[in-house]
């Protein structure tokens, strides 16, 4: 029960800050969802909004919840937080406490010091991460428009098995090519975890996983490998920007 306590926290930690920025907002949120709940004095529709909270506090925010949510949704929790209409339950909290104080230069410093509150809480979205040039016109890695059209040249009726961070922009460039995972490799752990290593990769179970799954080609990273060209591997190219590998498997 403690380890299932500690991991339960832990995975509550993980995913709010990582899935709404600073994680500031949530937490603001919360507590802003406590006091609406404990507030006395409310009308039909803050009675309403407390109750809606108070299911959304018990099925979404709620750390015992998150390991199972996360085993149901292949680990992104984070999509959950979508049903939260987190602005408005703020804006609703925020004006019923400026209003409870009758002085009104308090009530402007109150107001103040709450716009602050949001500003410090967000994070700055205009980055290289939300804003990058595009590589090409069809807007996905160049190295995904190389990997594709050497697997074309090369694969006669290709089915590939790739990395995460390749598997899921295949399907925006090229639909023709079919792929033994979904999204992300999501449907085959074995596979998936075999192609995503902390380490180098076991390229010899890689290929007797991927062709008993169907796969006749691969895409892995260069730096991820310990040899240029495996045994039952034939290389048919190398991509640019971040070099991966395109291999044909053999028999």
């Amino acid at each position: 029960m403690r380890e299932w306590l500690k991991e339960a926290l832990a995975n509550y930690q993980f995913h709010i800050p990582t899935a709404a920025g600073s994680g500031w907002f949530i937490w603001i949120f919360i507590v802003c969802a406590l006091l609406l709940l404990l507030w006395r004095n409310k009308d039909r529709i803050e009675k309403n909004t407390a109750g809606y909270l108070g299911v959304l506090l018990i099925l979404v925010l709620n750390p015992f919840t998150v390991p199972i949510y996360n085993k149901i949704m292949y680990g992104d929790y984070w999509r959950t937080l979508w049903v939260l209409t987190v602005p408005v339950f703020i804006a609703l909290c925020f004006t019923k406490l400026a209003f409870t104080i009758k002085m009104k230069p308090l009530r402007y410093l109150l107001v103040l010091a709450l716009a602050f509150l949001i500003f410090k809480s967000g994070v700055f979205s205009y980055n290289e991460v939300n804003f990058a040039p595009a590589q090409n016109l069809y807007k996905v890695p160049q190295d995904v428009v190389e990997a594709c059209d050497l697997i074309h040249e090369n694969v006669e009726e290709p089915k590939l098995a790739s990395p995460g961070e390749i598997n899921f922009r295949v399907r925006q460039y090229d639909a023709t090519i079919l792929s033994e995972s979904s999204r992300n490799n999501l449907g085959n752990d074995k596979l998936e975890a075999l192609l995503n290593p902390e380490g180098t990769y076991d390229t010899e179970a890689i290929r007797k996983k991927a062709l008993k799954c169907g796969c006749n080609c691969v895409v892995l990273r260069a730096d991820k490998l310990t040899e240029e060209e495996p045994d039952g591997y034939r290389l048919i190219g190398t991509t640019g920007p971040a070099n991966y590998h395109v291999y044909q498997l053999m028999e």
